[in-house]
């Protein structure tokens, strides 16, 4: 499935950022007419965009920038390959009307060529052509390709046979930063969140997040609305917070849409409403957001926002524990050992806990310290029982 458009705009605008220009687009028209191809070009992206003076119009942006390629223009023939790949203003196929275009802007070793190549053989699941690809498009100095190819170090891949290699990652995405890469800055800004390979820096973590937002990345953008929501590195500002988050979720970013929830669950800077709140969470929990999964799963088992439903509270409790949410994991240790939604078993809501306790969270080692006292799932163990609580306690 092709990304959607919007998102595939906002890639042009990373992509093409610096060929864009404030001029009106009846000033490119007049010299477009006559032939000149960097204002082919020009007048393309505004119709892409619908800037300018112009309504979007992906027909008439395709048709300008295979008129800029015919004449030379690399920028054009990058383009027009770029939306025949992605079924810009087309449904015509690639590999007949779009590769010629990528071929011949390849053979004059520009940058985002080579990137756009990569995610053609990527999708054809060639491994080796598209290694090959992102790599010059990275050498090539150009921050989206740096970005990428940053990624499969920072984080290792076995799909593509590169072991993680986190100085290695850290460098390329710092090189994609400094050209301006939203992607790359964000990343940065992770690491620095989690001395990923640099020394633990928050407030500098947060100037990479709030660059990268600035540049319309939704990840970045929920991040800073994250901060502003709680006052982290930034005093709290519930109106600016939204209005991150609204633009995140805009880009069908579900953490975004979680955190909007919030807001109307908790009356942040709004009028509570649950019924709001959970149209929102729903929203998130379609998007993969494990969050609000789980408070979906809490709203239905507790009636608020709509009427009590165990089948849902299980429900929406297992997707986040195949997550590996422990909130979620938690959850379904209830729903297991009292039978909401599903057959009682008081053994498997003991594991389900036992799991969530493994990554520390202090309500289910509270639950296991009940299941040691009461021999629920489990055989009574005083010694257990103690350890388990205290360990509860100790997390708060």
């Amino acid at each position: 499935m092709r990304p959607k458009l919007l998102s595939l705009i906002l890639l042009f605008s990373v992509l093409m950022s610096p060929c864009l220009n404030a001029q009106d687009a009846a000033f490119y028209m007049k010299y477009a007419n006559k032939g000149d191809k960097d204002a082919m070009c020009k007048l393309a992206n505004c119709y892409l965009r619908g800037e300018g003076g112009v309504e979007q119009n992906l027909n008439a942006a395709l048709n300008w920038y295979e008129f800029a390629a015919k004449k030379g223009s690399v920028e054009g023939q990058f383009m027009a390959a770029y939306c025949y790949f992605y079924k810009l203003g087309t449904s015509e196929d690639f590999l007949i009307h779009g590769l010629g275009y990528l071929n011949k802007a390849q053979k004059k070793d520009y940058a985002p060529a080579h990137w756009l190549a990569a995610q053609f053989w990527k999708s054809q699941r060639q491994s080796g052509l598209y290694l090959s690809n992102i790599r010059k498009a990275a050498n090539g100095n150009y921050g989206v390709g740096q970005s990428e190819y940053g990624l499969l170090y920072l984080y290792g891949s076995s799909e593509y046979g590169i072991s993680q290699d986190i100085p290695t990652g850290v460098a390329w995405l710092k090189k994609a930063a400094e050209n301006n890469n939203a992607k790359g800055m964000y990343h940065i800004g992770v690491c620095y969140d989690s001395g990923m390979g640099v020394v633990k820096d928050h407030n500098k973590a947060f100037e990479y997040y709030n660059a990268s937002a600035q540049l319309g990345y939704a990840g970045a953008q929920a991040r800073v609305g994250y901060a502003f929501l709680v006052g982290d590195s930034v005093d709290v500002d519930y109106s600016t917070a939204y209005q991150y988050f609204k633009a995140a979720a805009e880009q069908d970013n579900g953490y975004a849409y979680g955190r909007i929830g919030d807001m109307y669950y908790y009356g942040l800077g709004m009028e509570e409403n649950n019924n709001t709140a959970m149209d929102m969470y729903k929203a998130a929990a379609n998007l993969g957001d494990a969050l609000s999964m789980c408070q979906l799963a809490y709203m239905y088992g507790n009636g608020i926002g709509a009427s009590k439903d165990y089948n849902l509270m299980y429900k929406y409790y297992k997707q986040a524990a195949d997550l590996d949410n422990s909130v979620g994991q938690c959850g379904l240790g209830d729903c297991y050992m009292y039978g909401y939604g599903v057959s009682k078993s008081e053994n498997t809501g003991y594991l389900w806990y036992k799991k969530a306790a493994e990554q520390d969270n202090e309500e289910a080692w509270y639950c296991l310290a009940c299941c040691f006292r009461d021999g629920r799932g489990t055989g009574k163990n005083s010694t257990k029982f103690i350890e388990t609580l205290e360990k509860s306690a100790n997390l708060d």
